[in-house]
């Protein structure tokens, strides 16, 4: 019998992977912590993902304003947006490595169901 948080991993890594429940489910129903670890890890990088794009926004937004401002006032040195894009930056980077990690944890999923599906296909003598 499996339970709640599995069968959510399960689905979850149908979704946003390219292989059937049943595949996933053949692959993982002997270690179903594992597939369950890798959901609680790719869901902490996806919601990181989301929070460093959130002050991403944020920076963004108050470049725009100080841009605004140094245009306004013609004093590009003194009102200028310099903090604003070292955040973007800073934020940007965080939100690229927090997509990567997800990314990395769909594909170790897929790469694990896609070779063990090859080698049930295998005759073993």
């Amino acid at each position: 019998m499996s339970t709640p948080e599995y069968d959510s991993a399960v689905n979850y890594f149908n979704n946003v992977g390219a292989h059937t429940i049943d595949q996933i489910r053949y692959t993982y129903d002997a270690d179903e912590n594992m597939l369950v670890q890798q959901h609680s890890e790719a869901i902490e990088q996806r919601n990181s993902a989301a929070g460093k794009a959130f002050w991403c926004a944020v920076a963004g937004v108050c470049a725009v304003d100080s841009t605004y401002e140094a245009m306004e006032k013609d004093n590009w040195s003194q009102y200028g947006p310099d903090w604003s894009l070292a955040f973007i930056a800073l934020f940007g980077a965080g939100l690229a490595v927090h997509i990567r990690n997800r990314r990395n944890i769909i594909k170790a999923v897929d790469r694990n169901v896609g070779s063990d599906k090859s080698s049930a296909n295998n005759i073993v003598m």
